[in-house]
């Protein structure tokens, strides 16, 4: 594998859960949970999502379940959850605006 795919497919890796993490935790949030409850349970759904992405991936013809993926998923899941619960709310205006118009925040 030529380093160039090794970057592209890990930055999907990235992309992939960064997005995931956002509208996990938009619905629990917007269930009512609170921000704490909301991030717990964005966190666990998410990793035990990226544990059974890379399990399936064990029995599809060419592909092999890694440990560094779930590692590498997992990070985005607690970036992305560490600038919500931090920045959000110290944001500028028009990204806090621009947050609860799309149920963020």
């Amino acid at each position: 594998i030529h380093w160039e795919d090794f970057v592209i497919k890990k930055s999907a890796h990235l992309f992939v859960y960064s997005v995931l993490t956002v509208l996990l935790y938009r619905a629990f949030y917007n269930y009512q949970l609170g921000e704490k409850l909301s991030a717990k349970y964005t966190l666990i759904v998410n990793v035990l999502y990226a544990i059974s992405d890379e399990f399936h991936q064990g029995f599809t013809p060419g592909r092999d379940p890694t440990l560094r993926d779930i590692l590498i998923d997992s990070f985005a899941i607690i970036v992305v959850l560490y600038l919500i619960i931090k920045y959000l709310p110290m944001a500028p205006k028009a990204v806090r605006t621009w947050a609860k118009k799309f149920e963020i925040a």
